[in-house]
């Protein structure tokens, strides 16, 4: 088995604990490197974290766009690409998949085209949510960068309910054939095994 190094990137340790560490540790448990790139880590216990799970902290504000720390934040997320090298990249949420697929289409063409891209929708955000004007320039453009980014690099996206996955496709954002539904993000069978319980 050949080793892979996959780069995680997230908007929130935090949420990255809660909903995806136990694939991290699979991976790791399987032989591969893991790099975790998030948001908000501050506060955060590492408290049981896999010493081999590198972690790099990112100025990442998940609930707003601002041109400036936005513009570095892909720089960084490019920069990180090109030391690191990762077989492949999964951003999970809208930001870090914006801002991850972005920093990917400005990898040189060799290392775009090695890397593999995962993009994971745990839902679409309020960027999709109807609203006024400015709204609906930023989600235009966002739909643009995004399907730009599919485009460029081989990104596969999965939803976790169908109604996002077609509304991606729909809006030719990602085609159908790489966009997937995984219907949620699972549960731990051991953690909540289930119970007989003896009847009276």
């Amino acid at each position: 088995m050949v080793a892979l190094h996959i780069l995680f990137i997230t908007n929130d340790l935090a949420y990255f604990r809660a909903h995806r560490e136990t694939l991290a540790l699979d991976l790791l448990a399987a032989g591969h490197r893991v790099t975790v790139a998030a948001g908000v880590c501050d506060g955060v216990s590492l408290v049981g974290w896999h010493d081999a799970m590198a972690l790099v902290e990112l100025d990442l504000d998940r609930h707003h766009f601002r041109l400036l720390q936005d513009v570095k934040l892909i720089i960084r997320l490019r920069a990180l690409c090109l030391k690191l090298r990762p077989d492949a990249v999964h951003a999970i949420t809208i930001k870090p998949v914006l801002y991850g697929g972005l920093a990917c289409t400005l990898l040189p063409a060799t290392l775009r085209e090695s890397t593999n891209l995962v993009w994971t929708f745990a839902g679409l955000g309020k960027i999709f949510e109807p609203g006024g004007a400015l709204a609906a320039i930023r989600r235009v453009l966002v739909r643009i960068a995004l399907s730009f980014a599919a485009r460029r690099t081989s990104a596969v996206a999965t939803f976790e309910n169908d109604a996002d996955r077609q509304t991606m496709v729909k809006n030719r954002i990602v085609p159908a054939d790489r966009a997937h539904t995984l219907m949620g993000t699972g549960i731990d069978l051991d953690f909540f095994a289930a119970k007989r319980t003896a009847k009276g």
